[in-house]
């Protein structure tokens, strides 16, 4: 259109040409889109496979390839690549971009931030073909110059060219203000609670070292500095260090750990010597040694060890350690305005919860602040053992009566024998019966049971007091009270009897010596109680006149006789036996005769056990009972009985047909057998 002559030969289908400017409008409607399409096809998208495309209905730019968006220019003139919906002037999505077509030096290829016309700009850029160096400039006061740069091996370059190390800083050195909020350093860490960590190098005025301070944003605030917080260990001159802190093992002042005034002047220091192992601690400007610890633990100090004040005024005193004449001597402090010694006190942190004292008496306290004897524990133990898993006995307690010419007497010891085959241990308790040797006296075995006298406490079961005698003796168990008194002859024994005691050997005897009862209770009841003198009550009876004195069962032989005359009787047998509460008799008997002969008067069964009392007072004349009679004669079996007690002879009589009482008589031979209850006066 307006020329004769067309385009390039692949673009001259429709030539457009004027003189001045020239153009081609595409109109449409104010919601409708204008479109240059770029078709290799009549059908399907073969018909848009590039497009320009301009949308009024929110003013957008688009341009497609491949029948899809590529690049979008929306109404604020933000430009999109990979997305429709640019946040930012421009905003790549997908794949990123790249910047190319530098061949070598710096040149103003790359990426350039210009906000006044080019004259205050920051670029960054790939230096030259083949380094792959990335650089950072800025721009102040119109010049341009390099900041940062990342080099080909990845090292980072801050005020460097050339990078040395993965982060490599170059920069001014100088001094770290004391005060203010600038700090020169090269290095800054601040946080949102205004504290901050300067790292930086200092000048020819420090030595040209360098520093780390932390602080508040205001320098004159300084704040503490952790190194491994959670735990790790820090080396100096090492690079595998092994404590929290290490430091290196040489003679010179760099493995020290020292302490300098303000003038630089060295006033204390510690080193580990680099050839023997010891620990060595200096003092004053000249460093000189004054205590060491050697590789042994060994501590060697140039003089007395002095606590407390030692200048002329003040109120309290000094303590020493002193070595001299091969003794050390620890010295309490005296107390100046008066004088006085004071106390040896060993606590656990600056005086606070004390553990023991010495007093100015020589009495030791452990748990307690006054003392009144040489050791006096309170609310605490004493722990002896051994450090070895051997059979062993260790004294835990020992003492004497008195020492002469370094020889001691009247020795006693409180020892614990330890076993372990089974990790078992027993407590023995020795005295000294006179001189210097001692024998055990009493054992708590391991079982817990416990021996008196004996070594090897034994028990048929559950746990025991065992107390043995001496050979032929008797043990005993000694009970007395502030009321009975405490002589030999007070209070009450349990004992068991010995050899000594004869035919009553063997016996367990209750003996109370005092003119009081002996009772027996059981749930908390009094159930028994032997009357002081002699008896027994029961269930809380005190009377004499309730107690039971006596309780016997034996056997008796019986005998026939009659009241007048001589008898002879021949025996096939005499069988009796007895038991006896109190003064009630209570008798059995059987007796066989084959012959009797001689006497007259009333038949007796005869040689009873105890004496019948046959006043009426006295309970009447018993009440004899018989079953087998045949001895007697046939009217006394068809007949009452009415016999009676007197003395130790049953009296055989019974009614006759009458009822008069008469004689029984015996037959020449028969048996006789029965009972009897009487009273006795014993």
């Amino acid at each position: 259109l307006g020329t004769t002559t067309e385009g390039e030969g692949n673009a001259d289908d429709l030539t457009v040409a004027t003189s001045g400017h020239t153009g081609m409008t595409i109109r449409s409607g104010t919601a409708n889109r204008g479109n240059i399409y770029f078709s290799d096809g009549t059908s399907g998208d073969a018909e848009y496979r590039g497009y320009i495309e301009y949308n009024h209905d929110g003013d957008k730019l688009s341009f497609g390839t491949a029948n899809g968006t590529r690049l979008h220019i929306n109404s604020a003139g933000r430009v999109g690549i990979g997305t429709v919906s640019p946040s930012e002037s421009l905003e790549v999505a997908g794949n990123g971009f790249k910047v190319s077509g530098q061949t070598s030096g710096v040149t103003d290829e790359g990426i350039t931030f210009d906000w006044d016309s080019g004259s205050n700009n920051g670029r960054i850029f790939s230096e030259s073909a083949g380094s792959s160096n990335l650089l950072f400039y800025t721009t102040a006061s119109g010049s341009r110059g390099e900041r940062m740069r990342i080099d080909s091996s990845g090292n980072l370059g801050l005020g460097t060219s050339s990078p040395e190390g993965v982060l490599s800083i170059y920069g001014t050195a100088a001094e770290l203000p004391t005060s203010g909020t600038t700090s020169n350093a090269l290095i800054e860490l601040s946080s949102n609670l205004g504290n901050r960590l300067n790292i930086g190098l200092n000048t020819a005025t420090g030595n040209y070292g360098s520093y780390i301070q932390a602080s508040d944003n205001n320098l004159a605030v300084n704040y503490s500095l952790n190194l491994q917080p959670n735990g790790g260990n820090v080396g100096i001159g090492h690079s595998s260090p092994q404590f929290g802190l290490t430091l290196p093992q040489v003679s010179n002042d760099s493995g020290k750990i020292g302490w300098e005034d303000s003038g630089n002047t060295k006033r204390a220091s510690i080193t580990c010597s680099s050839s023997s192992d010891a620990l060595q601690f200096h003092t004053g400007s000249s460093d000189s040694e004054r205590m060491r610890i050697d590789s042994s633990g060994t501590v060697g100090i140039n003089n007395d060890i002095v606590i407390g004040n030692q200048s002329a005024s003040g109120t309290s005193g000094t303590g020493r350690f002193v070595a001299t004449g091969g003794e050390l001597y620890i010295q309490g402090a005296l107390a100046k305005t008066t004088g006085s010694a004071a106390p040896i006190i060993f606590s656990a942190y600056n005086g606070v919860n004390e553990r023991m004292r010495i007093d100015s008496a020589g009495n030791v306290a452990i748990g307690t602040t006054s003392p009144d004897t040489k050791l006096q524990i309170e609310n605490g133990s004493i722990s002896v053992g051994s450090s070895t898993n051997t059979n062993s006995t260790n004294t835990l307690i020992a003492g004497y009566g008195y020492i002469l010419s370094g020889t001691k007497y009247g020795n006693t010891s409180i020892r614990s024998t330890y076993s372990n085959s089974n990790n078992s241990a027993s407590l023995e308790f020795y005295t000294a019966s006179s001189g210097t040797a001692t024998a055990e006296r009493m054992r708590i075995d391991s079982s817990g049971n416990v021996g008196v006298n004996t070594s090897s406490p034994t028990s048929q079961s559950g746990k025991a007091l065992h107390i043995a005698g001496d050979t032929g003796g008797q043990a005993r168990i000694h009970l007395t009270t502030s009321y009975s008194g405490h002589t030999a002859n007070d209070g009450a024994y349990l004992v068991a009897l010995g050899a000594e005691s004869g035919s009553s050997a063997g016996t367990l005897a209750i003996m109370n010596y005092e003119n009081s009862p002996t009772t027996f209770f059981t749930n908390s009841t009094e159930r028994m109680r032997i009357l002081s003198s002699g008896g027994l009550t029961f269930n809380g009876d005190t009377a004499q006149a309730n107690a039971l004195d006596d309780y016997e069962e034996g056997g008796w032989t019986p005998t026939i006789g009659k009241n007048s005359g001589t008898v002879s009787v021949t025996y096939t047998k005499q069988h009796g036996v007895y038991t006896k509460i109190g003064n009630l008799v209570l008798i059995w008997w059987d007796v066989q005769v084959s012959a009797i002969s001689g006497g007259s008067g009333v038949g007796l069964i005869r040689s009873l056990p105890f004496t019948a009392v046959v006043a009426s007072s006295g309970g009447g004349y018993g009440a004899p009972q018989f079953r087998d009679q045949n001895l007697l004669s046939t009217d006394s079996k068809l007949y009452s009985n009415s016999s009676y007690h007197s003395g130790t002879d049953i009296y055989l009589l019974h009614h006759n047909s009458s009822g008069t009482e008469v004689s029984t008589s015996f037959n020449a031979s028969g048996r006789i057998t029965g009972w009897s209850v009487y009273r006795t006066s014993t």
